[in-house]
């Protein structure tokens, strides 16, 4: 089997509720509400498009990510510029 990427997972606060965010060291894979009923089969469908494991843990994205958010929040950012794997 192919090396497997290491990927991290990471409860991010927002004005909407909290939200899981999954990402490598340089990408972003998903931002999705973990109690939505597809939760589940979102996480595996990231592990085998990124062929990774996911864990608990902090990625650099993460800090970009609640950069980013908070600007949009206040209105001071209209787009984002994360880097995405977006397989497929």
């Amino acid at each position: 089997m192919a090396n497997r990427v290491r990927a991290f997972t990471r409860r991010i606060d927002t004005p909407l509720g909290e939200m899981i965010a999954a990402a490598t060291d340089t990408h972003l894979l998903m931002f999705e509400f973990e109690h939505r009923r597809m939760y589940p089969s979102q996480l595996e469908l990231v592990r085998r498009a990124a062929n990774c494991e996911l864990e608990d843990g902090e990625s650099p994205v993460f800090d970009f990510l609640r950069t980013q958010l908070a600007e949009y929040f206040r209105c001071d950012r209209r787009e984002f510029d994360l880097p995405l794997y977006v397989p497929g």
